[in-house]
């Protein structure tokens, strides 16, 4: 008996290798050995450099409905050649030029992102989500930013590399801020500035407010507070980001100061 669209995929969004090979044979494509080589280890991991603009469709399916990985991690390392003035001739031949890949486009960023914020949403075990040097814009971001107020289950969110400014890291962080289950944050190579760095610290700051009362409010019923179980920040990583500069690290040595929660910076 042919089973029906709606029963393939509660079963894909179960076994996401099952469902990107079904979507694969649906467009009569060929699935991609980049994409299912950690997929037996709960893992999508790959360069979204290599896959083509067809190549995308049965991924991004699959990543929307998906609640059986724990880990996605998609990178590109695509950089333009800046060519000087007095730059010779030959090497623009085609030879020498990349062509630019599909995921570097704005309206593929945004497909990722909105499969991404449908997983996020229904995902009960994913936790950690790795987007490195991707050119998110700011729609993409405020579409993310939804899927990572409603996880659950999100404990790292590691956005590498990705150019998305002090206001970026301002729409991201509405989401982080709130989060009861986000541990660890990367926003190195982000071109932040000491404006995010300031951001952040408000966010240890503010997160720090909530953990003292939780535990005023325990030690009032005489319990001891139990402090590793509570929700926040525990590694804020801002490597690469020298415009941070004295003014930002400033700032976040004055929220540490204090902070008994926040492990590593």
């Amino acid at each position: 008996m042919v089973q029906g669209n709606s029963q393939i995929r509660q079963q894909g969004a179960h076994d996401f290798l099952a469902y990107y090979e079904f979507c694969c044979a649906r467009q009569d494509s060929v699935p991609l050995p980049a994409v299912k080589i950690n997929l037996d280890k709960g893992m999508l991991d790959f360069n979204g450099d290599r896959v083509k603009l067809t190549d995308w469709p049965p991924i991004l399916h699959s990543i929307s409905i998906n609640k059986h990985l724990h880990h996605i991690a998609i990178s590109s390392t695509y950089q333009g050649r800046l060519a000087s003035a007095d730059s010779d001739k030959r090497y623009s031949k085609s030879t020498f030029r990349r062509k630019i890949p599909a995921i570097r486009s704005k309206d593929l960023t945004f497909k990722l992102c909105k499969a991404l914020r449908e997983c996020l949403t229904v995902s009960p075990i994913l936790k950690t989500l790795h987007l490195s040097g991707l050119p998110l814009r700011e729609r993409d971001l405020i579409t993310l930013t939804k899927g990572l107020a409603k996880s659950a289950s999100l404990e790292n969110c590691f956005l590498t590399n990705c150019p998305i400014s002090d206001e970026g890291l301002e729409v991201i962080c509405q989401s982080v801020k709130y989060s009861a289950s986000i541990q660890s944050v990367d926003f190195t190579g982000c071109n932040l500035t000491w404006r995010g760095a300031e951001h952040m610290a408000n966010i240890i700051k503010h997160q720090a407010m909530q953990r003292h009362g939780t535990a005023w409010a325990e030690s009032l019923r005489y319990r001891l507070p139990q402090f590793e179980g509570m929700s926040g920040l525990r590694r804020v990583t801002l490597n690469c980001n020298t415009l941070i500069g004295d003014r930002g690290a400033a700032a976040l040595a004055h929220e540490l100061s204090e902070d008994l929660w926040v492990k590593g910076l």
